[in-house]
């Protein structure tokens, strides 16, 4: 039976399974995305399991719509999924890959009495002081000080795990680019690599060598990103302090590449192998731990994962009374998302009381 005719012979169905409408509904899906059945059914969950970049995006949305479908009817709704698939059945099959309407306004309901999901917390300007003392006498090329460089110049750049880091010590996580349209793209790393740090003097020269050790400024390219603005610059500036200096961050972090030079020129490296998301997540939830005085069996420090450097980043702007379109440009946010990242923390607590004071 095929998909089309599945789904039309769950009319007839009471109730579904919530694996049948799971199964079906993503049957349906890839016959929207065009092509043959077989092929497109097969890309799809090849693109699920695998994240293949034959259709990563449409495989994502495909996975998160299910997911949800899956919930809700082990949840006994079942006979509501049964109504909409049977209501909305005549809209199929269609040439944008997303669920029914009358379907996503059913789970857009469900938000509304849904628990949001846990916020994580964000790196903050005292652990990363934390991190300059505990690592004060470790080895330069240890993974703690690695570790440490990369919080701190990402506490500035809002950089995401994936742009530093690996998930495990020997692999690296590829990525098809193309910064020069006369030439046909290329597989390379996600992350920086040898050449996406440029130093300069206070006056926007160029530096190269041990003259980087007199740089003002660093400039930093992210050849692919989240948001498609490939081959992006943003220039920082050396700061007063050097447990938050950018620049200070970003001379140790090549300097460490240099050392270690792998066939694989990543910046994201320790004598330990490449940067990993768990020794990150290890080493924030530690430093968490002593700062704010939290039981290391506290539930509480799985808020602290990679992502909370970019969150500290965005936090650290607002705190400082930065506009939306500074934090915006800075952090490289083409939307309002970075409105989800903004923290209840204790500054604007502060500046709020502020507010309520006599005049």
């Amino acid at each position: 039976m095929s998909s089309w005719n599945q789904a039309n012979h769950h009319q007839n169905n009471p109730m579904l399974s919530w694996m049948e409408i799971l199964h079906s509904l993503t049957k349906i899906a890839a016959l929207c995305m065009g092509g043959t059945e077989r092929k497109q059914h097969l890309c799809v969950f090849a693109g699920i399991r695998r994240r293949t970049r034959i259709i990563k995006k449409q495989s994502c949305l495909l996975w998160q719509q299910t997911t949800d479908l899956a919930q809700w009817a082990r949840h006994g709704v079942s006979p509501t999924i049964t109504r909409v698939l049977r209501e909305d059945s005549g809209n199929f099959p269609g040439s944008n890959p997303t669920l029914l309407p009358r379907f996503q306004q059913h789970l857009a309901m469900q938000k509304s009495w849904q628990a949001p999901k846990d916020a994580k917390n964000p790196l903050t300007k005292t652990m990363i002081w934390d991190m300059a003392r505990t690592t004060r006498k470790a080895h330069q090329d240890s993974d703690s000080a690695a570790i440490y460089d990369w919080m701190v110049l990402g506490l500035s750049t809002g950089a995401r795990r994936v742009e530093y880091a690996q998930t495990c010590r020997t692999k690296i996580d590829m990525v098809w680019v193309q910064l020069d349209q006369q030439q046909p793209p290329s597989s390379q790393p996600y992350a920086f690599i040898d050449g996406d740090f440029t130093f300069l003097d206070k006056n926007c020269k160029q530096l190269h060598g041990k003259a980087r050790a007199n740089a003002a400024f660093v400039r930093i390219r992210w050849r692919t990103q989240k948001n498609k603005n490939n081959g992006e610059t943003k220039l920082f500036a050396i700061a007063n302090d050097a447990r938050m200096c950018p620049v200070g961050a970003a001379q140790r972090i090549q300097a460490r590449s240099e050392r270690l030079r792998t066939k694989c020129p990543v910046l994201g490296i320790s004598v330990e192998g490449y940067i990993t998301a768990s020794a990150i997540t290890t080493a924030l939830r530690a430093c968490a731990a002593r700062v704010h005085n939290i039981d290391p069996a506290d539930s509480s420090l799985k808020q602290y994962t990679p992502h909370s450097l970019r969150i500290g980043a965005c936090v650290l702007l607002y705190e400082k009374g930065k506009s939306a379109v500074f934090i915006k440009d800075r952090l490289r946010w083409k939307s309002d998302t970075f409105m989800d990242y903004l923290r209840d923390t204790p500054i604007v607590a502060k500046q709020h009381a502020a507010a309520l004071a006599r005049e």
